[in-house]
């Protein structure tokens, strides 16, 4: 048993329509080897024979392993090696054309799947800058239409109450102010001008505020009130004070850009 027979085995007419390994293991019965026999000339397991044998070949194991195995098996049992390979083909790998046609079609879908989320993907990113571009206009253009501060004005009813105005229709409310002053606030006449945005406040002798809040650039507030007053400035380089027709020097009381004093300045 130590070389491979000469013998030719007959087959039948219905043979190409047996599975693979049925086809082996008969020719290998009808020439009296065992799978002992057959595993030691081919130097493979007799589990392999009998997988083989069984058309249940692991697919785990690698085809040009087990495409091998079937060709020794096949050329020891004298059959036609090219005829059970092409059985070997169709059991474990399908029909060649069969295969390359799947193949490119699953290639077709892909390529069609990855356009489709390219064109997604690119529809979102413009969707989502034109959203981003609007929002910003907007905003834009909301701080453009702020317009500027009017100024403050403050009147006197005939009895000496001051009139402070409560939004930007100038409608005035009176406020009581000591009425030993009131002839006095009738001749104090003071002017803010802001050439830069500037936070603001002022409140007279009564512990009336007068002005408070950010005053706009080129906006200026004319008070009518009883000084002394105390007079606190966010930006005091910002603003120029006019107190009785004379232009106050405010320099000494800046410090850390911020200003607090009184209105007559203290000597």
């Amino acid at each position: 048993m130590s070389s491979f027979p000469d013998e030719d085995v007959e087959h039948s007419t219905d043979e190409e329509s047996i599975p693979l390994g049925q086809q082996l293991r008969l020719a290998r019965e009808s020439m009296g080897y065992s799978t002992k026999d057959l595993s030691e000339q081919l130097c493979v397991s007799e589990t392999m024979v009998a997988s083989i044998e069984s058309d249940t070949i692991d697919p785990s194991i690698g085809t040009l392993f087990t495409k091998g195995y079937v060709k020794n098996y096949a050329r020891f049992v004298n059959l036609n090696v090219n005829e059970i390979l092409e059985l070997y083909a169709e059991q474990y790998q399908g029909k060649p054309s069969v295969k390359k046609m799947q193949s490119f079609s699953q290639r077709q879908q892909a390529l069609a799947h990855n356009s489709y989320l390219n064109l997604l993907t690119f529809f979102i990113i413009l969707v989502l800058s034109c959203v981003v571009i609007w929002l910003w206009w907007q905003q834009d253009t909301a701080t453009l239409d702020i317009p500027p501060e009017a100024p403050v004005q403050l009147a006197l009813e005939n009895d000496g109450n001051v009139l402070l105005p409560q939004n930007n229709n100038q409608s005035f409310e009176p406020l009581a102010i000591d009425s030993n002053l009131g002839q006095q606030s009738n001749t104090i006449d003071t002017r803010f001008e802001f050439s830069e945005d500037c936070w603001v406040k002022i409140v007279d002798a009564s512990n009336a505020v007068l002005a408070q809040g950010m005053k706009r650039r080129g906006s200026s507030v004319i008070l009518t009130g009883v000084p002394p007053f105390a007079v606190e400035l966010g930006a005091p380089h910002a603003v120029t004070i006019t107190y009785q027709g004379k232009q106050l020097d405010i320099t000494p009381f800046i410090k850390d850009k911020t200003a607090r004093f009184s209105v007559p300045l203290e000597d």
